[in-house]
């Protein structure tokens, strides 16, 4: 058992560090966790953890959060019934051979769960008794096609699906977004495709901020969704994405547009890309003009 960044009485409150979601989702933040548990064997696809390895947690009876690695179905079954109604923040990192993960819905006390790269599980899990979850990632899962499940989690308030961006394959597509309408949720990150096509579906949701990638996205349709919410901020909100190329002698930097729109160059085309987004934000103001 490999055991880092055990911080004891001098982790910050759980509210002020690991419930940041942006501090929590850096998976290889050392400082985030109290407790990270590696199988001795721990590779590029997560190694194997031992049922003996997890009891090194019984040295850490006050730590609050924890990122684990290597589990099966059996060690997760061991891990979770035995040691984890301890934890309020549980990162699950490569644990690729969970194929049901029913019981993290006997976890009260539990705030957030973020779970990376999965290869078995198909489905999410009841949350009904997940009183206190607050935020859920549930990101690279290669046999995951739905969401169902966390519209019984009254708590949630920031849900993660999709891919992580150079995290390999993963998910490849959900059936629809019509759960998170019943939900409190107010941030999504939203990282791969949705089958039945409706996103605007949300102007139903609570939603208030929003990433995802405009790759693929209309011009049109892309400021009609976005002006279906009276508010909203994120990354959707931006109608191009911006990528940096360096080589050894210049850098440059590229704006990808909408669909069926060229890409535009920095410093070149600042006045095109101005006119692009006056655009934009024009065409969303019409449609959030008809808001009832």
């Amino acid at each position: 058992m490999q055991v880092f960044g055990v911080f004891g009485h001098k982790r910050k409150e759980i509210s002020n560090n690991i419930m940041d979601i942006n501090n929590f989702r850096k998976v290889y933040a050392k400082d985030v966790y109290d407790i990270i548990l590696k199988p001795k064997d721990m590779d590029i696809s997560g190694g194997k953890m031992t049922a003996a390895e997890i009891d090194g947690i019984k040295e850490y009876p006050d730590v609050k959060s924890i990122q684990i690695s290597g589990l099966d179905q059996k060690t997760f079954e061991y891990f979770i019934t035995n040691y984890g109604s301890q934890f309020e923040a549980i990162s699950f990192f490569k644990n690729k051979l969970v194929s049901d993960l029913s019981l993290l819905g006997t976890l009260q006390n539990i705030k957030f769960i973020y779970y990376f790269f999965n290869q078995k599980a198909e489905n999410l899990w009841d949350m009904s008794e997940n009183k206190n979850l607050t935020g859920l990632s549930v990101m690279n899962f290669t046999r995951l096609d739905n969401i169902n499940g966390i519209e019984k989690c009254n708590s949630l308030k920031f849900f993660e699906v999709g891919n992580e961006p150079g995290g390999g394959g993963g998910c490849q597509g959900i059936e629809s977004l019509k759960p998170i309408t019943k939900t409190n949720i107010e941030y999504l990150s939203l990282y791969c495709a949705v089958n039945d096509n409706d996103y605007n579906i949300l102007h139903n949701s609570k939603i208030k901020t929003m990433d995802a990638n405009i790759k693929g996205w209309d011009f049109e349709e892309l400021a009609e969704f976005v002006g279906g919410f009276r508010e909203l901020n994120g990354k959707i909100t931006v109608p191009y994405l911006k990528q940096g190329i360096k080589t050894s002698s210049s850098y440059t930097e590229y704006y990808y547009l909408c669909k069926r729109k060229r890409r535009l160059i920095g410093g070149k085309d600042d006045e095109k890309l101005k006119n692009y987004v006056e655009k934009f934000n024009e065409t969303v103001n019409k449609y959030r003009d008809n808001i009832k």
